[in-house]
Parts: structure tokens; C-alpha cells; sequence
């Protein structure tokens, strides 16, 4: 919905039908503090996705990107706990049993306004050994990023560990 300077109420903007969505799995959304730029995370199992929705104020139409893992196999749960800079420019999003060892992997996305889409620019991988399997694993299952962008905070899911990465 956006909001109608007008008639001072908001109005139906927008509709997306989403079909991955299950009932098992948490699904979780950001907007921007704009209102320009949303993500929906969908991890499911062997794949998953996030939506990104962009306003376009000028046509005042939104597009949609969906973007999938950056590699092919091997990473489940991609889409889990996605987050996005107050901007709208800079995404992120976990992918917490990334390997079979559930190690976790996060992979960050900039906006191109060349392009008009996200594009992938780095993934940071678990640092830490999982020989025991639980104390690291799942890294990524929840995870944020600074209003400005510059900071991501990156937690594992168990008895959990918090990193946190700076941009240079």
C-alpha cells in the first residue's frame, strides 16, 4: 500500500503472488526507510530466494528481482533472515546450512543503477572450524547490516558466536 497525499489514506500499490512459502520454514521481509525498496526471503531446503521489489517514482511502478544463490549446489536455506541498509542499496541474506557440515555462508548484494538490479559482490563464509559440529554450525541463520551499510553483524545458530565484519 502507499499512502495518498490527497486523499490521505494509503491505497492498494502493488500485489505479488509468492509460492514458495511453507509452513515450516520462516519467511522474513525488510523495507527500506524510504519505502522504495523491499526484500522477502523465502529459504527452502535445496534452494530458497529472495524477492526484491524497487519503486520507481517517477513511472510509479514497482519491478521485481528475484535472485537465487550465487552457486548451485551444496547451499540450502538460502533467503534466511535477509536485511537490507536504510538506503535500499545494499542486501544481504544467510544461507545457515550452506555445506553439509551446515558451516552457513552469506552473500551481499549492491544495487547497480546502471543495471536496475541487485548484483552479487561478496560472499563471507563461515571462519570458524566446525569439528563438533554444533557450536559454529549454522552461521548466518541470523544475521543485520548498518543503516549506513558499513557494518554486518553475523550470528550461528546454536550456542552461537557473533561476528562482525566492517567495510573498508
Amino acid at each position: 500500500y502507499r499512502y495518498n497525499d490527497i486523499n490521505k489514506k494509503f491505497m492498494l500499490d502493488f500485489i505479488y503472488k509468492t509460492y514458495w512459502s511453507n509452513k515450516n520454514q520462516m519467511c522474513s521481509y525488510e523495507v527500506s526507510n524510504n519505502g522504495e525498496t523491499i526484500i522477502y526471503g523465502e529459504p527452502y531446503k535445496d534452494s530458497g530466494k529472495v524477492l526484491t521489489l524497487k519503486y520507481n517514482s517517477v513511472t510509479k511502478t514497482w519491478t521485481n528481482q528475484e535472485l537465487f544463490s550465487p552457486i548451485t549446489s551444496g547451499l540450502r536455506d538460502f533467503g534466511k533472515d535477509p536485511d537490507l541498509s536504510h538506503d535500499g542499496l545494499t542486501l544481504i541474506t544467510g544461507s545457515p546450512a550452506a555445506d553439509t557440515n551446515k558451516k552457513g555462508r552469506l552473500d551481499i548484494w549492491e544495487w547497480s543503477s546502471s543495471t536496475s538490479q541487485f548484483i552479487h559482490v561478496q560472499n563471507l563464509e563461515n571462519p570458524m572450524s566446525i569439528s563438533d559440529g554444533s557450536d559454529s554450525a549454522y552461521w548466518s541463520d541470523t544475521s543485520g547490516i548498518s543503516g549506513d551499510g558499513s557494518t554486518i553483524i553475523v550470528k550461528s545458530g546454536h550456542i552461537g558466536y557473533l561476528h562482525v565484519y566492517k567495510k573498508d
